[in-house]
Formats: C-alpha cells, structure tokens, sequence
C-alpha cells in the first residue's frame, strides 16, 4: 500500500512539473522602442492548459506621459482571441499591457486569468556637433563656435538650447517650435571664454514626460599653450663665454 501511495505522489508531482504557466509572449519583445517610430508587435497568451475553451480575453495597453500626467487607455482588444497586435511607436513615455482570459472546461469548470507587463519605450539622446568647438576653447580668449543639435526624435514639437556659465547666468537663447523638429543650432560668442560653461539641451516629443527631456554637456576647454621669452634669444651662444639670459613665463 505505502508503496503505491509513494508512486501515485511521483506521478502528480511529475505533471505539475511538466505543466506550464500561462504566460504573456510579445513577438518584437517588450522594448526599448523609439517614439514615433512604426514598430508592429504582436502579444500572444501562450500556454492555456488543454481542455479550456476562451471564453474571452481582453488585452488593454495603459500609458502616461509622465509621473503627474493621467494615466490614459491607448489601444485595446476585446474578443476570444489570444493574440493582440498594435503599432509600439504610438505608445507614451510610460506603457503596460494588462490583459484578462476567462476560460471553461467542458465539465463546466471556469477559470481566470490576469496578467500584465511593462512595455520600454526608448529615450532618445540627440547629438551635439560643432566643427571647431569639440576641440576645446581656449580659457580666457575670445571664441565663437557653432553647436548643431541633431538626431532628435521624429516626434518632437519643441526644442530649447542654453549656454550656462558655471554660475547659472545664461549667456543665450534659442527655442524652436513647430512639428516633426529634426535639427536646432546656437552660436557661442564671447570675448573671453570661462571654464565650465554648459549647453543645455530640453526637447519635447508627443509622446515625452511633462516637462520633456533634458541633456547637458560641458563645453571643452583648452588652457593656453605658455609663452616663453628669452631676454638674450635662443642662441647660438658662445661656449665658454659668460651671459645672462632671463626666461619669461607667460600664460
């Protein structure tokens, strides 16, 4: 008796291990994918143990536009289907997919099963170009330089540049507005460069947080090459024959 109690709990155990979970599958994965940009993607409830008829199944993608911004439905599906494709460009900043399956058996026994997850939607860092500025600025000396901000997101409305000083006074200005923004320029100008000094850059996508995003980067400086005098020049000299030659550092 004991011995076919053991070998009926080998069994039961030996189909729960085999048994699956009902999970959520998504055919392009769950991210990261860029704003805007057409990506389809189709999300499929696998593993529904055999004998249950869908009885329906609901999938509903949620999404927010950042912390304080309500959270909106952005598409849905409902039916007996176990798949759901839609577009992962249209998604906002933040995305879930909740999706509910209600099942029966033929004995009438029902089931349900909820499940969710969260979808990546990708943050794009434009790039800041300039053909002279790269280098370096030299510390103290005049400068003017042209930083080119590109590759910003296909979506975006709004882009602002700002040139800092290390103290947070804004030396200038330039703020684009309009639809599909695809590049944005400043000029800096000064008469004497000081170190530290910062482009800011703040973009805004349909589909960015409020507030939109925000970048910075360092200007690179560049510290004089010194200047050395002699007050007797650099030779030749006479061997042998003395001479006083003073050497003057300036930076």
């Amino acid at each position: 008796m004991r011995v076919l109690t053991l070998l009926f709990l080998f069994l039961m155990l030996q189909n729960i291990s085999t048994a699956q979970t009902v999970a959520l599958q998504a055919s392009a994965g769950w991210g990261p994918f860029a704003p805007s940009v057409t990506q389809p993607n189709t999300f499929t409830v696998a593993n529904i143990p055999s004998g249950e008829v869908v009885q329906s199944a609901s999938f509903v993608v949620y999404g927010s536009n950042g912390l304080v911004s309500p959270v909106a439905q952005v598409a849905s599906q409902m039916g007996t289907s176990l798949s759901f494709t839609m577009n992962m460009g249209i998604l906002p900043f933040h995305a879930t997919l909740n999706v509910d399956v209600a099942t029966k058996t033929a004995s009438g026994s029902q089931q349900h099963y909820t499940l969710h997850n969260s979808i990546i939607v990708l943050v794009q860092t434009p790039t800041v170009t300039s053909a002279t500025g790269m280098r370096g600025i030299v510390v103290g000396r005049a400068a003017q330089h042209r930083y080119l901000v590109s590759s910003l997101p296909p979506s975006t409305t709004r882009v602002a540049l700002h040139l800092i000083r290390d103290n947070g006074t804004v030396i200038d200005s330039v703020i684009r507005t309009g639809t599909a923004i695809d590049t944005a320029s400043i000029v800096y100008t000064t008469p004497s460069h000081k170190k530290k000094t910062t482009l800011s850059v703040s973009y805004t996508t349909t589909t960015s947080p409020v507030g939109g995003f925000r970048t910075t980067m360092v200007l690179a400086d560049s510290v004089p090459l010194p200047l050395v005098r002699a007050s007797l020049g650099w030779g030749p000299f006479d061997q042998g024959v003395g001479a006083v030659n003073q050497f003057v550092v300036k930076g």
